[in-house]
């Protein structure tokens, strides 16, 4: 005898039903930790200190000169459209 959910979907069969199911709960990989493997520092020499501030006040600096470089090339080519702007107005 036929139940009602035979009626309802006469052709399908249980294995198909199975395939077609999708989990929804979520996997759950582990994730690797790095821990630093000093946990101990030592106290730094100041020959240290002053190498670091030296290197942070060096690229600090040459990067001010570096924009300020820039910024005059700019200027300058800017300064040299003007000046063929003004000759052919000029002309």
């Amino acid at each position: 005898m036929p139940t009602e959910k035979d009626e309802e979907h006469p052709a399908q069969d249980d294995t198909q039903t199975e395939s077609t199911v999708i989990s929804t709960e979520p996997k759950i990989e582990t994730m690797e930790v790095h821990h630093h493997p000093d946990l101990h520092h030592k106290k730094k020499h100041w020959k240290e200190y002053f190498l670091e501030f030296l290197m942070i006040f060096l690229a600090v600096t040459l990067g001010f000169l570096a924009d300020n470089l820039r910024e005059q090339f700019k200027d300058h080519k800017q300064l040299h459209q003007y000046i063929q702007s003004l000759n052919q107005d000029l002309k």
